[in-house]
């Protein structure tokens, strides 16, 4: 079986800072999207450490973003919207959480997934005894490794604990779901593996319901399937975005702001997945594929799916971290 060569760059409907971007005084409303980001922001950060066990340490990272909406709980764990539209996929640079998540790499030592894959919602404590399975592009176990440190916004910790401190049941006021992602630390080295690369997606794209896909672990598998096929098994799905702004207007906060809505079909284990734009070309008779990740999958609802929408303050997270261990 030949392999395709998959790369990841800017798409024409993303963009993609780089560290030198990010590392500059440039005023983003002037940049060549339009996400409505305002004034200077800093967003705190709680570190943990799997050594310890124990919270190590609290940060701010400073970056252009206005203030993070809230948004309701999800109602469907598992989301298959219509018919189950999944298929079989294999791709190095997504990993399994074993204890029932998924996540994608994005550094030579950085995974990317959500919050809540770490971090116990319903006990209001970090998850421990999990591991993170690597494969190859035959969806072969390739290594099995341990997190070191997970990162996650205070913000997403802090309205879990009230929640369950207060027994509110409904997160219609005090939700995480808007905060809901997360930064694996690992001390291997993934320099082998492929890393997906974020980029920001324009309003217009998301307005005209562009075309995205996903590729995650499901808590279940399409059928048919051949017999030898392991639940642990990588499946993708492919659809468009929903322009849902407006429809939590009684909120009285934009939605496209901070989260992606698509009909994208998603189980439970899906969480974390990476939701990317995809462009294929041919030179020479060789397939190219280029993928840009533009959110991280966080929950499910009867008629869509919502994932975190990558924005200039998640970019400074992942890319511009000094407080990685």
């Amino acid at each position: 079986m030949t392999r395709d060569k998959i790369h990841f760059r800017i798409l024409s409907v993303v963009i993609a800072f780089t560290i030198l971007c990010l590392s500059t005084n440039i005023d983003i409303n002037t940049c060549d999207f339009s996400i409505n980001a305002t004034a200077l922001n800093s967003r705190s950060y709680v570190r943990y450490n799997y050594q310890t066990h124990q919270i190590d340490t609290t940060y701010n990272i400073s970056d252009n973003s206005g203030t993070n909406a809230v948004s309701p709980e999800p109602d469907a764990p598992d989301s298959i919207i219509g018919s189950d539209d999944r298929y079989f996929d294999c791709s190095e640079a997504v990993v399994y959480l074993t204890n029932g998540g998924t996540g994608f790499i994005i550094g030579d030592h950085i995974i990317a997934t959500a919050a809540h894959c770490v971090y116990d919602t319903v006990n209001g404590v970090f998850k421990n005894n999990y591991s993170i399975n690597l494969y190859d592009n035959y969806n072969n176990v390739q290594d099995t490794i341990e997190p070191q440190r997970v990162h996650i916004p205070s913000a997403f910790k802090d309205m879990v604990d009230y929640k369950i401190a207060h027994n509110i049941q409904s997160g219609m006021v005090y939700d995480e779901g808007s905060y809901d992602y997360a930064l694996i630390y690992v001390s291997d080295n993934l320099s082998s593996y492929p890393h997906a690369k974020l980029g920001i997606v324009l309003d217009e794209y998301i307005e005209d319901c562009g075309e995205v896909a996903l590729s995650g672990f499901s808590a279940s598998l399409p059928y048919p399937r051949p017999w030898n096929y392991p639940l642990e098994w990588q499946c993708r799905s492919e659809g468009y975005l929903i322009d849902d702004d407006g429809i939590y207007e009684p909120f009285n906060y934009d939605f496209d702001l901070y989260c992606l809505a698509y009909d994208l079909d998603t189980t439970s284990s899906n969480s974390g997945s990476p939701v990317f734009v995809e462009e294929i070309h041919y030179f020479g008779g060789t397939k190219y594929t280029y993928q840009t990740v533009i959110g991280i999958n966080s929950r499910g609802y009867s008629d869509r799916n919502i994932g975190i929408r990558i924005v200039p303050p998640i970019l400074c997270f992942y890319y511009q971290n000094s407080y990685l261990i």
